[in-house]
């Protein structure tokens, strides 16, 4: 039904629809999806994770950058993540419903770039709801899923 109304092939819809279940699902079902933020969120990661953040962005800086650029570059709908990828820490975007685990890829983070997210406060200015995103990342808890990723 969906399919003839918007004039899209049947598997597309299905794909989305099958995304959006696996997102929703994942994010209240799996604990750790829950902790991405907090209110004494914020500042910079410690110990391991700061030390493969440097190994493998060269600096903290420059991982933000890199992460900043991507999560303001999605177009449209979308999410920006770190990842961890055949062992190395990577930043990626992904569109709509899209999730690095289908990539093979292990997410630490993420920021939701759908208008949903930021919209109200925020209005079109994605730039200024990363700004202040930066200060709720829940580092311990990103450390704690970067050691379990790497084993």
């Amino acid at each position: 039904l969906l399919a003839e109304h918007y004039g899209l092939p049947a598997p597309f819809i299905a794909y989305g629809i099958l995304a959006l279940v696996a997102a929703v699902v994942a994010w209240f079902a799996v604990p750790e999806t829950r902790n991405f933020a907090s209110v004494t969120g914020g500042g910079k990661p410690a110990a391991r994770l700061a030390a493969a953040i440097d190994k493998d962005f060269g600096s903290f800086d420059a991982f933000a950058r890199e992460f900043s650029e991507a999560a303001t570059t999605q177009f449209g709908s979308g999410w920006a993540w770190l990842v961890v990828d055949g062992g190395r820490l990577k930043v990626m975007k992904t569109g709509n419903a899209e999730t690095p685990i289908a990539k093979g890829k292990t997410p630490l983070i993420a920021i939701d770039v759908w208008e949903h997210a930021y919209y109200l406060q925020y209005q079109n200015r994605r730039p200024d709801y990363l700004k202040a995103w930066w200060n709720v990342v829940n580092w311990a808890e990103v450390a704690r899923l970067y050691q379990a990723a790497k084993g």
